[in-house]
């Protein structure tokens, strides 16, 4: 080996390399391949010695599944051969096997008379096997067959098999009496060809079996054979034991010095419990156990077998001392690496020459120890409501471990001394620290990194505080309960239940409300406002009071503590005049009460005051009535402050009149005005109010409302009528006065003025007979002239209205009489008839057959009591359906020319009853049927209405039948009528459906026990094409008179023709219009209608067009001359137009200024020599500020060539302020040629914002100025001065 090397570092060297390097390469190269060699041999052996425990193991629970279906076996058999039938079964067997018959029985038929056992059974003898016997051939024969034999083997055919032994990949197969396995190849025999080998009867049980993959009945058979081994005697079971005691015994021996026996270990360890504290996992650790020799004398001992669980993590090493002699000492070092981070508790055994002895190890990962004090309970002690204290829970930690801590609440009702349960938690009774950490003990560690196993010296436990303070709101025991839990999720230790004790005391001044306690219904606790611990505060409701009153109430203040407490009242300032306290400061004395007094004054600048400091709850009421709420404080020194509310409803003692003034106007004497005026109470609170100090031209109609009468809380309200009478013709101002009991007036401010009239009736009031429906009645009365001079009259009778008055108009002389005919017919449109009932739904026969059946049951009970209510409800409802009569009352406005009133008026009353029988249609057509109208419709489309057949007889059913209309025409009816009850009503529908171009009319009778009638059914299928134009008179007017047609202006006498046009868009079918007057605003002074239109009815061809001119022909001067007129297109909704035109005496005239609203429309008002007149007034109205309106000015064109049409000239003259009250006119001067008729002066009123400030002028106000407008020039009638002038009052409102 020398030289080898020696020749290799030569070669080395020759070849310039460091030999060493290379040796010592070549060396690490063949030890690392060494040690993989060594490597793989090891884990080749650890392979197979895993691979034999596999295979014991199979074995070992292979031959347990085994002996468990052996005893199940032998159990199964054992039930089986004790049961009645198998025992009866083997027994009969027997007997067969026993007997020559071959029977159970000897002798079944007992006809012998003796029986010989020798004759009857096959029972071998002595004599059998000697041969000196007499033998059955049945015996012979039996035995012979039991025991052929093959005649080769010479065997028994049962014992007759064969066993081969197989090798196959030198692996051997054999046999097991248990289990078959495969067992691991035999080294020490060669492989072998597989030999099968013919083995006798007499060497099978000592042969192995061949292995055949599934068991054959032989295998069977042979476990059949075997026989278990049985159970241990006594005496077997105490010699086992005994042998397992001497071996026992034979491992130590007795220690005997000088005749004294050692008992006890031979050995100690010190310490005698090794303990790892708070170990790492991967880390090693080592310690030093000393082991000493206890004995009488030498001893010796040896390491024993580590526990599998834990050899992997320890490692003993010590040398080997031999024989001890005692007292002698040997150190053992333990060497621990733990891998796994969990605790382990195990022994290191020894062997010692006197017996075995162990060394306790311990080792513990770091943990969490801790200790709490107190650990219980906490007691926080008795504090006042005013005050806290405040305790701390002290946790100390032991532990080499830190951990986080949360506090949970468990129980946290408390219960004060008024028995109100509260949240303690919730409220911030007891508050704490709801989380936090608590940090791990500080540990010593020796020399070798273990940390000292000594609590004292070994480490510096840690201690956390945890702070809980009580902080009472109210007085009682406060006993609740929280859980501290320890770590992320709560799972470091058990939680600790920790209950925290105190007691509250009361504040020493509290406050009672004597008032609230008599008045149970009221709310004692506000619902709002709330004191420092959440709870309702005490109220004082002084429910509604009204203002500029005082109120008061008593507030006792009780001291329920030993001393003397000052008390001092204190409210916000905004409600220092509202709420008085007297006395506001006073001393209570100890355990006594001390009587405040509380005085509430509603004025109307403290309600201000409430409502801009935000006392004021929810929203002020119409009637101006509102809620304050007035928090109060009872100021006590070192002490917290006791708190309750004032609530009041504070309404105003006021009577609202609808009228602050009143003008009666102009009244004749002999008649009386009478205006209505409501009463309103505005208060919350009833009220009672009087007229007083009334005038004797006034009276209240209403005599219940004579003296003092009462009006119930707002919005209650009356309505009055003051009658004005005068009794002279003269101008009348006075007062009307109204006052409250609660001392409140008010004053209604009236003026009037009598006049004598000059026309009178005999009687102002008629009253005509009653009479029904579509009668007409007459009544006449007397008008006289009592002046010196002629009267024109003319009555203004609305067109709607079903009275009539003959004459309408007339001259009465001086002193003369004229008899006035009015007619009233009582027409259905007019007067409405009663008001129908329902009718119910007829029974049907099972629910008049449950109602028969119940009423059975019932009548008995019922008796008479029944028979009245049933007469009493049938007579109510009988009165209910009854149609009752109308009452109407017409005035009838009669207009006398020249008359300052204008007008005197007629009355008339009338009553209607409606008539038995009624058909409600659309009434008579113009051939005189009553008819049932569809108008035009468009073809394919359909369209219902309903004919009402009322029944107005008070006590008769009425049954009614319908005929039925044509199966092929457009008419159909959609549903039969039913039986009318007294009062009731059916409608039946009626459907029209044209499919072609025509007119259509059916007949439809209807038949009745009381009446037959006919209604004629009409209309027309039309294709619905028609339109006007222009476009504008297609669009909808707001309101019923149509959209505006301006004719245009013209001279009086004169005529102006406009024009718009109807057009028939259809191809298909020709359409009809007409054009009916509806409203006549203001007619000429004579016959003559002031518009005409021509053609007013007409038929238009297909696609056609027609022209329709509007004629306006003024008879005199007025610009109130308006007519709506309807024009009716087929199959469309009828379309009104407003044609409207003015008429004027000059050719100069202006427009565009305000309508008066309050002018009578009298048709002798514009009849008063107009042709004199040298000026007018008129007012225009701005809106808002920056607005611009516009004025029109003209010449018209006379069509009389007569007539001088100059050109006109017009001036517009501004005062002097106009510039500095915001009013601009442009332009101020305009030349108008004849005909020039439309143009514009722009007015503006923009008051600019320094004017507002510095100019004088106020917001809210109304700003006038008179613009004078001279016109010349133009046609002027003759005797009509040259200059016209308009005085044009421009109004503005300064915003």
């Amino acid at each position: 080996m020398a030289l080898i090397d020696e020749k290799r570092r030569l070669e080395v060297l020759s070849q310039g390399g460091n030999p060493y390097a290379v040796k010592g390469l070549r060396e690490t190269k063949e030890k690392f391949a060494a040690g993989q060699e060594r490597t793989n041999q090891e884990r080749e052996s650890r392979y197979n010695q895993i691979a034999e425990r596999l295979m014991s193991e199979q074995e070992y629970l292979a031959v347990k599944e085994e002996e468990a279906d052996r005893v199940k076996a032998y159990e199964k058999k054992a039930i089986q051969e004790l049961s009645r039938e198998v025992v009866e079964a083997r027994r009969a067997e027997y007997l067969m096997q026993k007997t020559k018959s071959g029977l159970p029985l000897i002798d079944p038929t007992s006809k012998k008379a003796q029986i010989f056992p020798s004759k009857e059974v096959l029972v071998e003898t002595a004599t059998f096997g000697l041969g000196l016997g007499d033998v059955e051939q049945a015996l012979i024969d039996r035995v012979e067959q039991g025991i052929k034999v093959d005649p080769i083997l010479r065997v028994k055919p049962e014992a007759l098999h064969t066993s081969t032994r197989v090798l196959l990949d030198n692996e051997l197969i054999e046999p097991d009496a248990m289990h078959l396995t495969v067992k691991p190849p035999r080294v020490d025999k060669p492989a072998a060809e597989p030999v099968q080998i013919e083995v006798t009867a007499d060497d099978l049980p000592q042969q192995p079996h061949a292995v055949p993959e599934l068991p054959g009945l032989w295998v069977q058979q042979e476990e059949a054979r075997k026989l278990g081994p049985g159970n241990l005697s006594k005496f077997e079971e105490r010699m086992q034991a005994e042998a397992h005691e001497r071996h026992k015994n034979s491992l130590c021996k007795e220690q005997v010095v000088w005749g004294k026996v050692y008992e006890g270990p031979g050995f100690l360890c010190d310490p005698p419990v090794l303990r790892f504290v708070d170990f790492e996992p991967n880390r090693v650790y080592k310690r030093k156990v000393v082991i000493t020799n206890v004995s009488y004398t030498f001893n010796y001992f040896k390491l024993a077998e580590l526990d599998d669980t834990v050899k992997n993590f320890f490692d003993v090493t010590f040398k080997p001392p031999g024989r001890m002699s005692a007292g002698l000492t040997c150190d053992v070092w333990l060497t621990f690496e733990p891998k796994l981070n969990e605790d382990i508790s195990t022994v290191v055994a020894f062997l010692g020459e006197t017996g075995p002895f162990e060394l306790a190890v311990e080792c513990t990962v770091p943990k969490v120890e801790l200790y709490f004090d107190p650990q219980a309970v906490l007691d926080l002690g008795t504090v006042e409501m005013d005050q806290e204290r405040t305790q701390q829970l002290c946790i100390t930690n032991r532990g080499n471990k830190a951990t986080k801590y949360s506090v949970h609440v468990l129980d946290c009702t408390a219960v004060s001394d008024d028995g109100r349960e509260f949240n303690a938690f919730g409220e911030d009774v007891v508050t704490f620290q709801k989380s936090g950490s608590i940090p791990a003990a500080t540990v010593h560690r020796d020399s070798g990194g273990n940390v000292i196993d000594d609590y004292t010296k070994g480490r510096d436990p840690s201690k956390t505080y945890i702070p809980f303070t009580f902080k009472p709101n109210c007085g009682g025991e406060v006993n609740v309960s929280v859980e501290i839990r320890f770590g992320k999720d709560g799972k470091d230790l058990a939680p600790l239940k920790l209950t925290i004790a105190a007691t509250g005391k009361l504040v020493p001044v509290f406050v009672e409300l004597p008032s609230m306690a008599a008045r149970p219904h009221l709310m004692q606790l506000d619902d709002m406002l709330k004191d420092h611990r959440d709870v309702s505060l005490p109220r004082i409701d002084m429910e509604c009071c009204t203002a500029a009153h005082f109120f008061r109430d008593l507030v006792v203040l009780h001291n329920r503590s030993n001393n003397a407490l000052k008390c001092e009242f204190r409210v916000p300032t905004a409600m220092q005049n509202l709420v008085e306290f007297h006395p506001d400061m006073c001393y209570v004395q100890a355990n006594t009460e001390f009587g405040v007094q509380l005085k509430l004054t509603p004025t109307y600048e403290t309600l201000e005051r409430a409502r801009s400091a935000g006392l004021i709850l929810g929203e002020v009421s119409e009637n101006q009535t509102f809620l304050v709420k007035v928090p109060v404080s009872v100021i006590v020194p070192e002490r917290m402050p006791v708190k309750f509310c004032i609530v009041a409803r504070i309404t105003q003692p006021e009577i609202a009149i609808s009228h602050s003034s009143i003008d009666f106007g102009a009244c004749s004497v002999a008649e009386a005005v009478k205006v209505p005026v409501t009463l309103s109470n505005m208060s919350c609170l009833p009220q009672e109010i009087a007229f007083i100090k009334l005038p004797h031209e006034v009276s209240v109609e209403e005599k219940d409302l004579a003296g003092f009468f009462s009006l119930n809380p707002y919005p209650d309200s009356v309505t009055c009528d003051l009658l004005f009478q005068p009794s002279a013709a003269k101008v009348y101002e006075f007062e009307v006065q109204l006052q409250s009991k609660l001392n409140h007036v008010s004053k209604i401010k009236c003026i009037g003025e009598g006049k004598a009239p000059p026309l009178l009736f005999e009687t102002p009031v008629i009253k005509f007979a009653a009479c029904a429906q579509n009668q007409l009645v007459s009544h006449t009365v007397l008008l006289k002239n009592e002046t010196k001079k002629s009267q024109q009259f003319e009555f203004g009778i609305p067109e709607d209205w079903p009275v009539t008055v003959y004459p309408s108009r007339g001259v009465l002389k001086p002193n003369e009489n004229i008899r006035i005919r009015v007619d009233f017919v009582a027409e259905e449109e007019v007067v409405e008839a009663a008001e129908p009932v329902e009718q119910q739904p007829e029974p049907t026969e099972e629910a008049e057959a449950e109602a028969a059946d119940t009423a059975e049951g019932t009548e008995d009970e019922t008796g008479d009591e029944e028979d009245e209510d049933e007469s009493e409800s049938s007579e109510a409802v009988e009165e209910e359906t009854k149609p009752k009569d109308r009452w109407e009352t017409f005035t009838i406005p009669c207009f006398v020319r020249g008359y300052d009133s204008k007008c005197i008026y007629l009355e008339a009353q009338t009553c209607v009853f409606p008539s038995v029988l009624e058909v409600q249609c659309d009434g008579v057509d113009k051939y005189g049927t009553l008819a049932l109208q569809f108008g035009e419709l468009a073809l394919g489309q359909a369209r219902s209405q309903k004919i009402r057949l009322v029944n107005k007889h008070p006590t008769e059913r009425c049954v009614v039948s319908v005929g039925s209309t044509l199966s092929h025409g457009p008419f159909a009816v959609q549903a039969a009528p039913r039986e009318l009850p007294p009062g009731g009503f059916c409608d039946i529908p009626v459907r029209f459906r044209p499919l072609e171009a025509s007119r259509f009319m059916e007949r439809l009778q209807v038949f009745s026990n009381l009446a037959n009638l006919s209604v004629c059914l009409r209309g027309d299928g039309v294709i619905p094409s028609l339109r006007l134009e222009p476009e504008y008179l297609q669009q909808d007017s707001e309101d019923q008179r149509g959209v505006v047609f301006n004719v245009g202006d013209v001279l009086q006498g004169e005529r102006v023709v406009s024009s718009f046009s109807v057009v028939n868009a259809s191809d298909q079918f020709e359409l009809e219009y007409t054009i009916g007057r509806s409203i006549t605003a203001h007619p000429n002074h004579s016959s003559r209608v002031p518009f005409d239109c021509i053609p007013s009815c007409a038929t238009i061809e297909r696609n056609g067009r027609q022209q329709v001119d509007v004629a306006f022909t003024p008879d005199h001067q007025s610009w109130r001359f308006r007519e709506t007129i309807v024009v009716a297109i087929a199959g469309q909704k009828p379309k009104p137009i407003s044609l409207e035109g003015r008429s004027w005496l000059r050719s100069m005239f202006l427009a565009g200024f305000d309508v008066p609203t309050d002018q009578v429309d009298d048709p002798f008002a514009d009849e008063i020599q107009p042709e004199l007149e040298e000026e007018q007034h008129v007012v225009l109205t701005m809106g808002v500020p920056g607005e611009v309106k516009e004025l029109f000015v003209g010449n018209i064109e006379a069509m009389d060539k007569s007539k001088k049409n100059d050109k006109g000239e017009v001036e517009l003259v501004l005062p002097a302020d106009a510039a500095s009250l915001g009013f601009e006119v442009e332009p101020t001067k305009l030349s108008l040629a004849p005909g020039d008729m439309n143009s514009k002066v722009s007015i503006k009123f923009d008051p600019k914002a320094d004017q507002i400030e510095e100019g004088g002028l106020l917001k809210g106000e109304w700003v006038e100025i008179d613009v004078k407008c001279n016109m010349k020039g133009g046609f002027v009638p003759a005797g009509s001065p040259a200059l016209f002038v308009y005085h044009v009052k421009v109004r503005g409102l300064v915003q």
